[in-house]
């Protein structure tokens, strides 16, 4: 059977034609009715042959079912044949694993025949098992697996019997059998051949492709699959192949690539492939960065799948690293983060331990570096993904402790990055580095530094010469000390002597030498070594050793011999002997002095010297104690360095809680939990300031506040119940000491959401009173004002705390400790009022909760406010009388009278205390009361006033209404009971009867009872009106009588100085007139008198506020008022000014006031100094701008009040003004409209910085074809101002930002018009830009000659220069400029230019500030000249001598004026200049 020789084709046609001799072809190919027949043959061929089925007319069957396999075969046929390739597959590997293992050599023939059958079968088994497996993918959803809905069965039989999952690893088992037998002693050479690894491999990868091969309940298949691809990679060489595969198939299927990952770690690991991973990042850094740059899919792949790598095969992919740093330079952002995070992979688990050698810690170092260098990588993404890389080597423990301050400074760097993601990533960090930090627990700053200090010191006690050197301190000193022994030796004067004591040691005298020597006293030191030398001899420490003595003996022979030499030639020369005597002296002390340097040396290295041996264990121990007190300190010192860059972070982070993302405002909300457990300085700021986030409108911003707080405050580890509360408690105290008013009204929110939750409970109450009533040791007074704040917080979600507690509160609030100390009635006052409902109900059968006037609480009352007017330590006398005022007012039965009891009794107790004072007043003398005693009665007067007209309005309105419906109620109730009666007794016929008319009749009564409801509620409205109106403050009353008291101390000033006493009585006449509008509009001037008069800025800013509650409550008394409470926006006081913007902001967004020219006052606070009020004002016109068409229609208003000189706004501020307004304004045809607008404001201007501010606000708008079209419509408006530079230079601004395509249609289909109507206007203003240069620069020439002619007269000039005068005048004509006061004083100026002129000289080389962009063409004599007058005149221009060279000086100032121009235009502009360069060519 081994006449052919069968070949794996390529492409399955190949199979037709042989392409070498003997080649198998196949011959007969069935159609689906044979094939049927064919494939019960088959089964029954290979159930009797086995996998030789296939050598005969079997492999044609199959092929045929291939062929067939997508037109018109049926399940029951693709069934079939799959189980015949089974059952054939498994016989040939049984049959070869019996044959291959029996170890006898096969015959030529045996062998063939078993080759062609293995790939006769091999390759139909492959075929048929793809084909199944993508049909049966194309059936499942790749993203769940399941079988994709919507597909109907045509036929029951349309689908196959068996799991599919179960046969494809049945089938892969197979092939994993397959390649365990040692297939190469079938081929001749014994070496499989690669189309047969091709085969089996591709199968391989093709049931990979299958996207559910990523499920984890295939786990199975995979790990099969892996077993055949890493069998064929080791047995027959198939690595750098396989290694390709994985690369395409990266490219193509996402979801390979953790697939792959893990098949590459099977490969290296089980398998031995060490090389797969060198080939895999090879092949991959081989792509060109442009190609990775645009294939973002493919590229995102090999990213995830190196990263994947690293972490399975770090070691296996750290030596590839130098292959992808190249990419690290790339385009691609994915392939810059995938580099970095297999450098992270590395450092995490490979070069991370302390055990690292030197060769570990560089290459750690540098991939650290490479880190910290793409924290500010140009994309946002790299940046983020690397701060996430530094925040898992954090909590790996992974970064050196070297680095911990550097990656905690690039962490806080990037908290103001534009991204978010970066941000996030960045405040992540921050608190992964602060939780995981090695330094403390608590990161005090100033404890640590306070601790680090006396380290120091400590540090400094034991060991004071720690840096000393011995050597280098002798060698420092060795110059000096023989310097000085030269200067002894050479003295013969007699010394200070030092003698050896008694008793003393050597020890003792060579530290003594040692000392003098250090202190450089030389004469004491060689003294006391000779008598050393003396008294004792023997001491080898005080005389050279036997060697250096004989090295000494040594030169002081040969000295002899040269001495003898000099005596026998000094009898030649007796002439020279002082001299040579002179020389050996000099080195006799040269030698003298070595020796006793050597000695001195040997001593104080004796005295340096390390101590005994005897000494060495407390040596030891020494250094070691200095070791680690030296570890202490540097410890200490890293310590403060990280609180110091973690604290410096704080303002930042705090800023990300007010940000618009509320990814930053989540992590924020973390980083400041996490600093506030550290115990960072000054993380209370960020605490704080997260309380406001409670109000958040996002559920999970406002879970995240709660859940802090929690964390924070409530969550406390304790034994007992009692102990919890406790530190519940004081944790809530603590929040509250220092709160501001904001802060507490969140945390009134914060605390009912934790008692609503009950993580507030019983228990916390509990210790809460306690505190309040002083019962629990240690509390302080601010503890119990603290604590009954905290419990009417609580009353909001559970008023039964107060209800139940009201003598509690009386007792200790109200009581003695209340009457010395203010703050505290205060609070209680505020805890009394939760007993009233926020909102009271028509329907509520039961009336509201009030007191007797008897009752206790009101008795304490009235003693405060009546005795604590005179207590004039306590400053808080008046927040506590409006609390109480509105208790009375709220909680008591007619609390009008009781009000007014206590104010005269006030006043009785003023009266008696002058009374005292003075027994008898003067006659008409007036009675001196202490203005603090005042200013509270004043107090008392405004806010009586001020609770009767809301106890009026609110309190007794709705319950008269309430009490109207209660009647209503029964009546209606009466009604049906009388009517049910009644049914009850009629007979049929009057039923029927009244049955056409009752529906009338009800109905009608109903009518008149709902109008009658109607016209009770309006009678009642209009009675409490009238009582507001007419009794309050008008009549017998108390108010009245004290009326003119306030109106005196308003009105005059000089007479009342107390600041805080006029601020009262201001304040009580705002009050006063709150009540009533004749009062009001009768007062009004006063008050806005004392606005505008009154020099201390509180007062103006508590009026201002005031106003804003009148204009509400009388708008139309207010509005002529109005402009002078937009004249407070310029106030010099900064409070004044952020109460006024606050102020009219709510009026006008709440269209209490209408909006007018006025307005451009608020856009002026843009540009304020005060960064709060330019917030406000930016705030307000963004909300203003959401509200319809209102800010469109004052645009043109604000532009020209801005603009006008007389206002005096810089330039530069109007332009920010502007700039952000205009930006506000997105629709089309307004903006097209405004264009239209601010073109005919041209003609309306009288002054140059006029023409610049609207011809930048122009340049503003983003312009479609229409608003070009608008422009260029009105350029008869603004033509004649092109010679102003500035203007010029904004309408280029414009021009430039059409062709860029900035605009709202320019991109778009109205491009080409706007670009044509563009060109047509550039041409346009260029010659009108010309011509106006020319005009203007003549203008200004024949204005100086009018000018310079008038100061000639006047100054009686000589009487040459006046017949030139006279001569020039006989062309001369009136000129007439410009109105205002500024070009006159210019022309003044330019008159002294007119000798040059008549010279012959340029007219404008004096004019040195003049632009050059300003000058032009000059015409001819007699050319007319635009006035900026509307009459102008036509004026003919003097001749002069040299006229034409002075026009020939003209023309070229103006070409250089073009020139200049080009230069100071903007990159934006530079299309528009060129072809305007060349268009002027042109023209020349």
């Amino acid at each position: 059977m081994s006449h052919f020789n069968f070949v794996i084709p390529l492409n399955r046609d190949d199979l037709f034609e042989a392409s070498s001799r003997n080649q198998y072809t196949v011959e007969n190919v069935y159609n689906t009715r044979d094939l049927k027949i064919k494939l019960q043959d088959c089964t029954i061929g290979v159930q009797q042959q086995g996998a030789e089925f296939v050598l005969n007319e079997g492999f044609d069957v199959i092929f045929s079912l291939l062929q067939e396999y997508h037109k018109n075969a049926t399940f029951d046929m693709k069934q079939q044949g799959f189980d015949i390739v089974v059952r054939g597959m498994g016989s040939l590997v049984d049959s070869l694993a019996l044959v291959l293992n029996s170890g006898q050599l096969l015959e030529t023939d045996d062998r063939v025949s078993q080759l062609n059958c293995m790939k006769m079968m091999l390759y139909l088994f492959c075929q048929l098992v793809e084909m199944v497996d993508m049909e049966q993918a194309s059936a499942v959803d790749a993203v769940t697996g399941a079988k994709q809905k919507g597909k109907k069965k045509t036929n029951k039989d349309d689908d196959f019997t068996w799991d599919w999952d179960q046969e494809r690893l049945r089938a892969v088992t197979l092939l994993y059998n397959l390649v365990q037998l040692n297939l190469n002693t079938l081929f001749d050479p014994p070496m499989m051949e690669e189309e047969v690894i091709n085969l089996i491999a591709s199968t391989m990868f093709k049931i990979l492709e299958n996207p559910v091969m990523a499920f984890q309940n295939k786990r199975d298949v995979r790990l099969s699959i892996m077993q055949v691809l890493g069998t064929v990679n080791k047995k027959y060489n198939y690595t750098l192949s396989c290694s390709l595969k994985f690369i395409q198939h990266l490219k193509h299927f996402e979801h390979l690539v953790s697939v792959l990952g893990q098949a590459t770690e099977v490969l290296v690991k089980d398998f031995n492939c060490t090389s797969m991973v060198m080939e895999l990042v090879r092949e991959i850094s081989r792509i060109d960065t442009k190609e990775l740059a645009r294939d973002t899919s493919g590229t995102r792949s090999y990213s995830l799948f190196l990263v994947d790598l690293a972490e399975r095969l770090p070691e296996s992919m750290k030596p590839s690293v130098s292959l992808l740093t190249a990419h690290l330079d790339g385009e691609s952002y994915s392939m810059r983060k995938c580099v970095l995070g297999v450098l992270g992979e590395i450092v995490a688990k490979v070069l991370s331990g302390e055990d690292l050698d030197e060769n570990g810690k560089d290459d750690r170092d540098s991939f650290l570096d490479c880190l910290e260098d793409h924290v500010h990588d140009i994309h946002a993404h790299v940046r983020s993904h690397v701060l996430q890389i530094w925040g898992k080597l954090c909590k790996d423990k992974c970064i050196p402790l070297s680095r911990q301050h550097s990656v905690l400074e690039l962490a806080a760097g990037r908290l103001q990055d534009k991204s978010s993601n970066v941000r996030k990533a960045a405040v992540q960090l921050l608190t992964t580095l602060l939780e995981s930090n090695p330094f403390a627990a608590k990161l005090q700053t100033m404890e640590l530094e306070i601790r680090l200090k006396e380290e120091e010191v400590k540090l400094r006690e034991m060991d004071p010469e720690e840096t000393v050197d011995p050597v280098e301190h002798w060698n420092n000193m060795e110059s000096k000390v023989l310097e000085g022994i030269k200067k002894e030796l050479e003295n013969e004067e007699e010394t200070e002597s030092e003698k050896v004591w008694e008793k003393a040691t050597v020890g003792e005298i060579c530290e003594r030498i040692s000392g003098f020597l250090e202190k450089n006293a030389f004469a004491k030191a060689l003294s006391l070594l000779k008598d050393a030398q003396t008294e004792i001899p023997e001491e080898i420490s005080f005389k050279l050793e036997e060697t250096e003595a004989m090295e000494e003996n040594a030169t002081d022979d040969k000295s002899d011999e040269e001495e003898n030499a000099t005596d026998d030639k000094s009898d030649e020369n007796d002439s020279d002997d002082e001299d040579t005597g002179a020389k050996k002296a000099n080195e006799k002390t040269q030698e003298e002095s070595q020796k006793l340097m050597k000695i001195f040396k040997k001593i104080f290295f004796t005295v340096k010297r390390t101590p005994e041996p005897s000494m060495s264990q407390s040596q030891n121990q020494s250094q070691e104690e200095l070791n680690k007190q030296r570890m202490l300190v540097q410890y200490l010192t890293d310590s403060v360095k990280f609180s110091k860059i973690i604290h410096k972070s704080l303002p930042i982070v705090a800023q990300l809680l007010g940000s618009k993302q509320s990814t930053d405002i989540l992590e924020a909300i973390d980083f400041f939990v996490s600093a506030f457990e550290f115990g960072v300085l000054n993380a209370m700021i960020g605490v704080r300031r997260m309380l406001a986030l409670i109000w958040s409108r996002e559920s999970t911003i406002k879970d995240a506040v709660v859940g802090a707080y929690k964390r924070l405050y409530i969550n406390v580890e304790s034994n007992s119940v009692r102990s919890a509360s406790a530190a519940i408690s004081q944790n809530l105290i603590a929040l509250i000491v220092g709160a501001t008013l904001g802060e507490l009204t969140s945390m009134e929110k914060l605390v009912s959401e934790f008692v609503a939750s009950k993580d507030i409970g019983k228990g916390v109450f509990t210790v809460l009173w306690e505190y309040f009533t002083g019962v629990l040791p240690g509390s302080r007074p601010e503890d119990a004002r603290a604590a009954i704040t905290l419990l009417g917080m609580c009353a909001l979600s559970e008023v039964s705390l107060i209800t139940s507690n009201i003598q509690v509160i009386v007792d200790h609030g109200l009581g003695e400790k209340g009457q010395l100390d203010f703050r505290l009635a205060q609070h209680a006052c505020q805890a009394l009022l939760r007993m009233v409902p926020t909102k009271l109900k028509q329907d509520d059968p039961n009336p509201p909760t009030k007191f007797e006037a008897e009752h206790q609480i009101f008795q304490q009352l009235e003693k405060l406010l009546v005795d604590g007017v005179e207590f004039k330590q306590d400053q808080h006398y008046m927040p506590m009388a409006k609390n109480a005022l509105m208790v009375i007012y709220q909680l008591g039965e007619s609390p009008d009278t009781f009000a007014s009891e206590i104010i005269k009794k006030v006043c009785l107790k003023i009266r008696s205390k002058q009374q005292a004072v003075v027994t008898v007043a003067p006659a008409g003398g007036d009675w001196k009361v202490d203005t603090y005693i005042l200013s509270r009665l004043c107090f008392l007067a405004g806010q009586v006033a001020l609770c009767q007209l809301n106890y009026l309005d609110v309190n007794v309105f709705n319950e008269l209404k309430r009490r109207n419906h209660m009647r209503e109620v029964k009546v209606e109730k009466d009604k049906k009971e009388k009517k049910d009666l009644e049914k009850k007794k009629a007979k049929s016929a009057l039923q029927r009867s009244t049955a056409l008319e009752t529906p009338r009749n009800a109905n009608q009564e109903e009518d008149d009872m709902s109008c009658v409801g109607a016209e009770a509620d309006d009678a009642e409205a209009e009675f409490i009106r009238h009582v507001c109106e007419k009794e309050i403050l008008f009549g017998p009353t108390l108010l009245t009588a004290l009326t003119p008291v306030i109106l005196s101390i308003c009105s005059n000033p000089t007479k009342y100085p107390n600041s805080d006493l006029r601020a009262s009585a201001s304040l009580a006449l705002s009050k006063f007139m709150l009540v009533s509008s004749e009062f009001c509009d009768k007062h009004l001037q006063l008050l806005f008198t004392v606005l505008e008069k009154a020099t201390e800025p509180v007062i103006r800013a508590n009026l201002i506020i005031a106003l804003g509650d009148l204009s509400f409550r009388f708008p139309n008394t207010v509005e002529p008022w109005t402009p002078r409470m937009y004249a407070r926006l310029h106030d010099d006081s900064i409070s004044v000014r952020s109460n006024t913007l606050t102020v009219l902001t709510h009026l006008i967004l709440n269209d209490m006031i209408k909006v007018k020219g006025q307005i451009s006052d608020m856009a002026f606070c843009i540009v304020d100094e005060d960064s709060r009020i330019s917030g406000l004002a930016k705030l307000f016109f963004s909300e203003l701008s959401k509200k319809g068409n209102t800010l469109y229609n004052v645009m043109p208003d604000i532009v020209s009040r801005l603009s006008d000189p007389e206002k005096g706004i810089v330039e530069d501020n109007f332009r920010m003004i502007m700039k952000y307004i205009i930006g506000l304004i997105e629709k089309d045809k307004l903006l097209e409209s405004l264009v239209e607008k601010l073109c005919h404001r041209f003609r309306a201007t009288r002054t140059e910085r006029q023409w610049r501010d609207i011809a930048y606000c122009l340049s503003l708008f983003p312009y479609s074809d229409r608003s070009i079209k608008k422009l260029a419509d009105n350029f008869p408006c603004w033509s004649d101002k092109l010679h102003e530079d500035s203007v010029y230079d904004s309408i280029c601004v414009i021009f430039a930002g059409v062709k860029k395509g900035v605009g709202v249609a320019v991109g778009g289909a109205g491009r080409g018009e706007a670009k044509q109507l563009m060109e047509e206007l550039e041409t346009k203003v260029e010659e009108a830009r010309a011509k106006g240069v020319v005009d203007h620069t003549a203008e200004k020439n024949a204005q100086a000659a009018k000018d310079g002619k008038k100061k000639g007269k006047k100054g009686g000039e000589e009487g040459a220069r006046k017949g030139k005068r006279r001569s020039g005048e006989k062309g001369k004509k009136r000129v007439e400029s410009s109105d205002s006061e500024e070009e006159e004083e210019e022309e003044q100026d330019d008159a002294e230019t007119v000798p040059e002129e008549r010279t012959g000289k340029s007219v404008d080389e004096s004019d040195e500030e003049e632009p050059r962009g300003k000058r032009g063409k000059a015409g001819k004599r007699g050319k007319k000249i635009e006035s900026s007058d509307e009459e102008s005149e036509e004026v003919s221009v003097p001749e002069k001598r040299g006229g034409g060279k002075r026009g020939m000086e003209v023309e070229k100032s103006a070409k250089k004026g073009k020139k200049r121009v080009e230069e100071d235009q903007i990159d934006s502009e530079d299309d528009f200049q060129d072809k305007r360069v060349r268009r002027g060519g042109r023209k020349k």
